[in-house]
């Protein structure tokens, strides 16, 4: 691009994940299955599977979150996938 990077009008966004979504999933389904099983069930899975259900609510809410954010200062983030 033309002009001074160091102006007002850039920006970089830089990603920090300790995961990727795709495999966060994979981790989920896995576990909610886990918990599915008669041995799951017997060490507490049912409130596991809560747990798990809340911390994918809150994974979802936290990336609603970061878009709106970021539409509100006109910014896309093309890459959310």
């Amino acid at each position: 691009g033309q002009g001074d990077m160091f102006d007002g009008d850039y920006f970089l966004i830089l990603d920090r994940l300790y995961d990727i979504l795709s495999d966060k999933l994979d981790k989920w389904v896995m576990l909610s299955k886990k918990y599915d099983t008669v041995f799951g069930k017997i060490r507490k899975g049912k409130t596991k599977k809560k747990m798990l259900f809340i911390e994918r609510l809150n994974v979802a809410l936290s990336l609603a979150e970061a878009m709106m954010y970021l539409h509100k200062l006109n910014i896309i983030y093309r890459d959310l996938k």
